[in-house]
């Protein structure tokens, strides 16, 4: 009864991936011309260059928009 317990837990459990990381579904992304990348937190030291403004959009928006997961947020 042990194992199955322990074997039913282990099958809930996700694989990790970066869309797994986007807790609420949504991102934050710099809206400047140059920017290229979707953060998972607002204090990404990657959104510190963002000269433009930082706005929360859902992640199938900043996918839309042809954006990447930033290195920093998403390292693996």
């Amino acid at each position: 009864m042990k194992y199955l317990l322990i074997l039913l837990f282990l099958i809930n459990i996700p694989a990790p991936s970066s869309t797994n990381l986007v807790s609420d579904g949504y991102v934050w992304i710099c809206t400047g011309k140059a920017a290229y990348s979707y953060h998972n937190n607002r204090n990404c030291s990657g959104l510190n260059r963002c000269k433009a403004s930082i706005k929360k959009v859902t992640l199938e928006k900043a996918l839309s928009m042809k954006r990447t997961a930033c290195d920093i947020c998403y390292k693996n």
